[in-house]
């Protein structure tokens, strides 16, 4: 995810980054964050080849 560093919250505090992967990967707030990056992405415009930069 964009916003959450998994690998850093892991090596910092282990049950931090257990619930965090849980509650991502468990629940609808992965698929939530997903669709905000969409929203955000969508009105950018693209170059000749498709792609946006952010």
């Amino acid at each position: 995810m964009s916003i959450f560093d998994f690998d850093f919250l892991a090596a910092k505090n282990r049950a931090a980054g257990f619930i965090l992967y849980l509650l991502v990967g468990w629940t609808g707030l992965g698929l939530a964050f997903a669709l905000v990056d969409l929203l955000i992405a969508l009105p950018i415009p693209k170059d000749e080849n498709g792609m946006i930069e952010i």
